[in-house]
């Protein structure tokens, strides 16, 4: 009488994964590429054995980073993933006078940003000029120039905007402040003087 010996093995199967070191960063700006670099997750097979899998060693589905929130993170092993949250703030911009050096023909403008790159324009370039640091130079001649700052980070911006006026002040000597319409209010050369807002 023949027997036939059927020989069956199991399959170790990846059943779990949990995150054993975070990602070293968390906190990002729009337009920023999400990574998660430092990361390690360990996976706990069928067998009740575990393994420590670092990054790049599994695959990663990054969310979208163009726009604010709390956004989602999975891992992905084997059969199995793992999720983490980020947080991505908006891209801002904000614009400070640092020097008022009006009696010199200029003003120097600081642009204050998370991240990203800074480029600078002026709408009435005959009226007031902008170079790549900030640096707007009046013209000597009368009219109205918005001066525009832009960051661009990734594939995100955002703009902020000042204008600046020069108009006629007769009576008024080289050097004198104008009258105190603001604070910004300066004498830059004979009988012009400027008004930022």
């Amino acid at each position: 009488k023949s027997h036939t010996l059927v020989a069956k093995w199991s399959k170790t199967q990846a059943i779990s994964a949990s995150i054993k070191n975070s990602a070293s960063k968390l906190y990002y700006v729009a337009g920023d590429t999400c990574s998660a670099e430092g990361m390690s997750i360990e996976v706990l097979y069928s067998d009740n054995t575990k393994k420590t899998v670092s990054y790049p060693n599994f695959t990663v589905a990054y969310p979208d980073m163009t726009t604010p929130g709390y956004k989602t993170v999975t891992v992905y092993y084997s059969d199995v993933s793992v999720s983490y949250t980020i947080e991505v703030r908006a891209l801002t911009i904000s614009l400070s006078t640092v020097t008022n050096t009006a009696s010199q023909g200029y003003v120097t403008f600081n642009a204050a940003v998370p991240a990203g790159t800074v480029s600078w324009s002026s709408s009435n370039t005959s009226v007031v000029g902008i170079n790549s640091s900030g640096k707007a130079t009046f013209k000597n001649t009368v009219g109205t120039a918005v001066i525009t700052a832009t960051v661009r980070n990734g594939s995100c911006t955002a703009s902020a905007s000042k204008t600046i006026t020069l108009s006629n002040n007769t009576g008024v000597k080289y050097g004198e402040t104008i009258s105190q319409i603001t604070s910004s209010v300066f004498l830059y050369c004979s009988n012009i003087g400027y008004i930022i807002s």
